[in-house]
Order: structure tokens, then sequence, then C-alpha cells
């Protein structure tokens, strides 16, 4: 839980420019980008339009998350933002 300032940063694991949460205690990298499976994520956030069973593994996972964080980036023009976790 908290309140933190996302910026726009390079990240050398994508090898681009990602939206980074900053000032997360005992965390660092956390970065939002496109996943389908929470396999994909370690820690970071993933947009899509909707949560469903894409592999019939019995998990919710994120659907049009790559054209949902391509509409995510055009919206936020580089902007940094403040992300509030309750």
């Amino acid at each position: 839980k908290g309140t933190y300032t996302c910026k726009l940063t390079y990240s050398p694991s994508f090898k681009k420019n990602t939206y980074e949460v900053l000032g997360v205690p005992k965390r660092s990298a956390i970065r939002i980008h496109s996943a389908n499976y929470s396999s994909q994520l370690l820690g970071c956030i993933a947009l899509g339009s909707a949560l469903k069973d894409i592999n019939a593994d019995g998990k919710q996972d994120i659907t049009h998350s790559g054209a949902t964080m391509l509409e995510f980036e055009k919206i936020m023009n580089g902007q940094d933002f403040t992300l509030r976790v309750q």
C-alpha cells in the first residue's frame, strides 16, 4: 500500500523505455509492461482489457495487454504520474 511516482525510464530487460514505479520499500525495477500470464510478471504491473483463463490452467489471465499498453503509452505521452495502491 502506498503512493508512488511512476516515471518513463529505460529498462535494460526490455531494452526500451517503460514506466517504472519508484520509491517502493525494499523493491526496485517494478515496471508497467504488457503480459498475459502471471508467470510473465515478477512483481511488475500488466495492463489489459479483461481477465480470462486464456490457457485453461484455472488461473485468470490478462487479455489484449499489448494493445492496452500502446493505448496507455499514447495517453500518458511520457508524462510522470502518481500511482496509489490501496
